[in-house]
């Protein structure tokens, strides 16, 4: 049995937990953990090897850079299992570019890999050798070429035009074939990044119907086609407040057969109730939080980076995501290089002198990532508390997990029923019994803190 706690100013702090036998007059300040009730598996968490990451680790001393990278996926690390690599330019981008750079160069075959082999390639083979195994790859197209476009621009949107179809299809599987030619584990694509949005930087719009159209009638053919057939094809790939409407109109009986998930972004509140409708209506599919971040003035504000990392990423996995993957793994000191300056933060940050440094998001993912273990179980519980954050793993040797997360001054006093102390201060301290079968296990929460519990199975299956 184990319990610490990290708040906003990265220590780590054990916390004292009293192991009790439940007894029927126990019925205050219960979270119950079910084990028996396993509400679905959980992969584990990634995140983006854009171009403007590979640029940052190519500036930094290469041991540096070497010791990013495990520090997300070597063993002593956050327990990265997955990455998500755009195909051809995206914002964060040191400039706009396709594979094929012509029209002519498509239809000739030509495509130049040297922006992948300069800033992808070098560093997808570090991920491998620190992870110890060849990691999966999703793919995300930001935009098609300009010249399959009817704006004839990679950026502000646009369409895809129908008599391109085929070709595209056809060029994103030629694309997906160089990295498997080069033995990268090529695991998973979304149809497109954010079809529903006009950006000033790569971006294509789908409606649903185009997008199903697209997938059914060209891009499944074109992988099968070109031995891509397992790859998993996800579709949406945009913030999850308008995922059900997406998903009502995008499936029908010929693209469930095509699709095997959908891909989400968590930029826009909490419609964490979204996710849990599409786990249980499509319990077959997988469930991606593909893309989180903050915004680059957040950066050193480790309290808001607690706060909504914390509250975003525990839903995301306890409503339904099996898969999260994270933004940029890396990212200069001004927050790109991004070419139209879109400028954001990432879990590690380099100085002007590309020095890296970890911060608070960094942390919550670490927390949250090492507490689920791998190919773990998410479990149902019933919490005293609806404002306590919190998500609980049945891990593959038993154990269970927990990751409690109690924001702005939500947590009670002993005494206090409103979450504010006597003094009219945020309330510290409060106690929590957590219930599995007959066994109590009891410790305290903090505000703006996470706090993880994690028990062996020795220690709680006496008592079921």
């Amino acid at each position: 049995m184990n319990a610490y706690r990290i708040g906003c100013d990265l220590k780590r702090s054990v916390v004292p937990v009293e192991r009790d036998i439940n007894h029927r007059k126990m019925e205050e300040n219960i979270f119950e953990v079910f084990p028996a009730i396993q509400k679905h598996r959980f992969f584990g968490f990634g995140g983006a090897l854009t171009q403007a990451s590979g640029y940052v680790l190519s500036q930094m001393d290469s041991r540096d850079a070497r010791s990013v990278l495990a520090s997300y996926y070597g063993n002593d690390g956050v327990g990265y299992g997955f990455v998500r690599v755009p195909m051809d330019s995206c914002d964060f981008s040191t400039g706009q570019y396709s594979a094929c750079r012509t029209l002519q160069d498509f239809k000739n075959g030509a495509y130049d890999f040297s922006n992948d082999e300069a800033y992808i390639f070098k560093y997808l083979d570090i991920i491998c050798e620190e992870a110890g195994r060849n990691v999966p790859i999703m793919f995300s197209p930001w935009s098609p070429p300009a010249y399959f476009k009817d704006n004839g621009s990679r950026i502000q949107g646009g369409r895809l035009r129908e008599e391109c179809y085929r070709d595209w299809a056809l060029y994103i599987a030629r694309y997906l074939c160089e990295y498997r030619r080069r033995g990268y584990n090529v695991w998973a694509l979304s149809i497109q990044n954010e079809p529903h949005a006009i950006q000033t930087w790569d971006s294509c719009l789908y409606t649903a119907h185009e997008e199903r159209k697209f997938l059914v009638e060209h891009l499944k053919g074109a992988l099968e086609a070109n031995g891509l057939g397992d790859v998993l094809v996800l579709f949406w790939d945009h913030n999850k407040e308008r995922l059900v409407s997406r998903a009502e109109s995008f499936l029908d009986e010929e693209s469930r057969k095509a699709v095997g998930g959908i891909a989400f972004h968590g930029y826009c509140g909490d419609h964490f109730g979204n996710i849990g409708w599409y786990r249980s209506s499509n319990p077959m599919h997988r469930v991606v939080m593909s893309e989180f971040c903050m915004g680059f003035d957040d950066r050193d504000d480790y309290l808001k980076q607690l706060r909504v990392y914390g509250h975003e990423y525990i839903n995301d996995v306890f409503y339904g995501a099996d898969t999260m993957i994270d933004w940029n793994l890396v990212l200069d000191c001004n927050g790109g290089p991004n070419h139209v300056g879109n400028y954001c933060m990432a879990p590690f940050m380099a100085d002007s002198r590309f020095k890296p440094h970890s911060n608070m998001a960094f942390e919550v993912i670490k927390a949250v990532s090492r507490t689920a273990g791998s190919n773990g179980r998410v479990l149902y519980h019933s919490s005293f508390r609806s404002d306590i954050d919190a998500v609980s793993f049945l891990r593959a040797d038993g154990s269970i997990g927990i990751v409690f997360g109690a924001f702005e001054g939500v947590v009670e006093d002993d005494l206090g029923v409103s979450g504010v102390g006597k003094d009219g201060k945020a309330a510290c301290g409060r106690v929590v019994n957590v219930r599995i079968g007959e066994c109590i296990f009891r410790l305290s929460l903090e505000s703006d803190a996470l706090t993880v519990l994690e028990i062996d199975e020795n220690e709680y299956g006496v008592c079921r």
